[in-house]
């Protein structure tokens, strides 16, 4: 309390400037000095944060203060910092009571301040671990969530730097612009530097600081599972946590840090393990040099020595309960990993079952996958036509990838000899025909002989010479049509389209009845003529189904894998990738509409692989160009859908996969 003296005022303010923490004070001044001061007064408290820790007893003269002096002084506006007004005539005892009041006042003031700054401390808290609690559980990766929990660990601890270091089989591939730092080489474990912030300097832990064999800290880490903290006059580390050990030696190796020592050093660290629920460390979180003001930088020695504090137990505590939130969350997602790579290897291995099966279509499965990718891509580019609206996110895209994959995995289903049907007849069929036609031109020439050995008996002649060349020409004559029956067998059975010409010669010769007195004399069978006769490729109406079928096979398949939600549509997308437009696909026949976009995006790539693709046993490999034609030919017929042609062309989808060297003219 001050006597009012107007030199004692002004000591008194320059007391104010820089007030002990945690100190209140009062001042009792008289008007005159209230009014002398009453600027630097205002001044000093808009430009501190002195609210709660000064006050001032504002004490008339022997005489009443006037209204004007009221005016003058403007104490109507009653700021919050003068805290009592004591009239004259004044008392002691009346005055002792107001100035005791005004402290009281004070220290009530103080402590809601005090209050009100530790409750936003721990509001900020529970945002940052609540913001670290929705990283690890959304879908984002281990590097941006470690990223940000060391951010908010580096914040709410007001530290200087912080790394984050996590082990190989967590995403060590990645480095943050930093040199491979190879860790716990002889353990069997290696650790990488995954996220590191430093506001001041660059600062690294040396590469061989976190070895367990040359550093027992680690080693105490590793054992112990708990967490170490230092601070500056100390020998070493010492543990810190509920799990560590009271039985070690509490002075451990200091960890060995790389920064320019010129104007940089460490005055305190801690370092706690990340560990998962089982109890095993995955990573570790260093802090360095805890801030006693956050946006500070600590440009030389002297800012270390003053700026520079310790971590607190509050600090730790935090630190201790956030390593093992995030080892928990590391856990989940190498599981989520691991499942990621079994199902990858699960979708390779099916692939591969499909190709065993039918090598000659090697490569189709995932060349059509690149090719719907690629389109699904375009369409999330283009800005006119029906799809001009439409976008497939990430996870999007990755269902149609997969479901690209598998779209033939019902080919598993389907007989092999079937699949690698080479031509319209088997060749045990063919085989069937050709033994047929040796032994009907044997017993034709055994015949013709015979007939000519009844005439020359019955007339009881030998024969002549001229009668031997008549039946060895007869002979040839059988062979030679026999010969031409049988290469139009051989063109008919290839699988191109066949002519008017070549059909209506099939038919003929399956009327001929070679020996008339014969029931099994006929040239061609009925099964064999409706084989032979078939316009298009090599398959009968009845094979078609059976191929066609894969599409049911891998549906039924598929749709008894119970999927995430990310790829939950798969099935359908298989279900419908041969479906036509104009409703003649198949297995459901559906329209338009009925059908998702992504599988009239893979109808696309599937058929123009198809078209493409290296030569087969059934099917020449074509060109580009002639693919693209063959492909406006199904568009113009209303099979495929032309805005998603369009954009197939434009974006030049087909040169994603790489083509064989085709001539053009003889593919033609």
């Amino acid at each position: 309390m001050r006597d009012g003296k107007i030199d004692e005022i002004s000591g008194g303010l320059a007391e104010l400037k820089s007030p002990a923490e945690g100190v209140s004070t009062i001042f009792v001044v008289n008007p005159s000095q209230f009014s002398q001061y009453r600027t630097e007064i205002v001044e000093y408290f808009q430009s501190t944060s002195a609210s709660g820790r000064i006050g001032f007893v504002l004490i008339e003269d022997l005489r009443p203060m006037t209204i004007r002096t009221w005016k003058k002084l403007r104490l109507a506006e009653a700021p919050s910092w003068l805290l009592a007004i004591i009239r004259a005539p004044i008392s002691f005892n009346f005055m002792m009571a107001e100035i005791q009041r005004a402290a009281q006042t004070l220290v009530v003031v103080a402590s809601q301040n005090a209050l009100s700054g530790l409750l936003a401390l721990r509001e900020s808290e529970a945002r940052a671990i609540n913001e670290i609690g929705l990283a690890m559980t959304n879908h984002s990766t281990v590097d941006s969530m470690v990223r940000l929990v060391l951010e908010k660990a580096i914040d709410l601890c007001s530290a200087d730097a912080g790394l984050v270091l996590l082990r190989e089989n967590f995403g060590a591939n990645y480095r943050e612009g930093v040199n491979e730092i190879k860790l716990l080489r002889s353990s069997g474990h290696r650790f990488f530097q995954k996220a590191r912030i430093c506001k001041s300097q660059h600062l690294k832990l040396a590469s061989d600081s976190l070895d367990p064999e040359r550093n027992a800290t680690i080693s105490f880490i590793l054992n112990n599972v708990c967490g170490v903290v230092w601070e500056e006059g100390w020998q070493g580390p010492m543990p810190y946590g509920s799990a560590r050990v009271g039985s070690v030696n509490p002075c451990l190796p200091e960890l060995q840090f790389e920064f320019d020592s010129r104007n940089y050093a460490i005055r305190s660290f801690c370092l706690f393990p990340l560990r998962t629920p089982s109890g095993e460390v995955v990573g570790f979180v260093l802090l360095a040099n805890k801030k006693s003001k956050k946006n500070v930088f600590l440009d030389s020695i002297d800012d270390i020595t003053n700026g520079v504090e310790f971590f607190n137990t509050h600090d730790l505590n935090l630190l201790e309960a956030m390593g093992a939130q995030v080892g928990v969350s590391l856990d989940h997602a190498r599981l989520i990993q691991d499942l990621k790579r079994v199902f990858e290897s699960f979708v390779q291995a099916s692939v591969v079952a499909i190709e065993s099966r039918d090598p000659s279509t090697k490569g189709h499965s995932e060349r059509v996958a690149v090719l719907t990718v690629g389109l699904a891509e375009a369409v999330n580019s283009t800005s006119s036509g029906q799809y001009a609206s439409v976008s497939f996110n990430a996870s999007q895209l990755y269902e149609i990838k997969y479901a690209a994959l598998l779209h033939d995995f019902g080919k598993i289903g389907v007989r092999e000899n079937i699949l690698r049907k080479e031509r319209k007849l088997y060749h045990h069929e063919l085989m069937t025909i050709q033994e047929r036609f040796h032994n009907l031109e044997k017993q034709l020439n055994l015949k013709c002989l015979e007939e000519y050995l009844e005439r020359l008996m019955s007339r009881g002649q030998v024969p002549s010479r001229e009668d031997i060349d008549r039946i060895h020409l007869d002979v040839q004559n059988i062979s030679k049509k026999l010969k031409g029956y049988w290469e139009s067998i051989l063109e008919a059975n290839e699988p191109s389209v066949v002519s008017a010409e070549n059909f209506q010669k099939i038919l003929e010769i399956a009327a001929i009845r070679a020996l008339k007195d014969e029931e099994n004399a006929q040239l061609l069978l009925s099964d064999e003529v409706e084989k032979l006769t078939i316009k298009r490729g090599s398959l009968s109406v009845s094979e078609r189904i059976e191929i066609e079928s894969h599409v049911t096979h891998s549906f039924k398949f598929l749709i008894s894998i119970p999927w995430t939600q990310d790829l939950a549509n798969v099935p359908d997308i298989v279900h419908a990738h041969h479906e036509r437009l104009n409703g003649t696909g198949y297995p459901r026949r559906l329209v338009a509409d009925e059908i998702p976009i992504q599988a009239k995006i893979m109808a696309i790539a599937d058929v123009y692989d198809a078209l493409v693709a290296v030569d087969r046993p059934y099917k020449l490999a074509l060109p580009h160009e002639r693919a693209l034609n063959i492909l406006q030919g199904e568009v113009h017929d209303g099979k495929l859908d032309p805005d998603l042609f369009r954009i197939f062309v434009e974006a030049r989808v087909g040169e994603l996969i790489k083509l064989p060297n085709l001539d053009e003219e003889s593919a033609a």
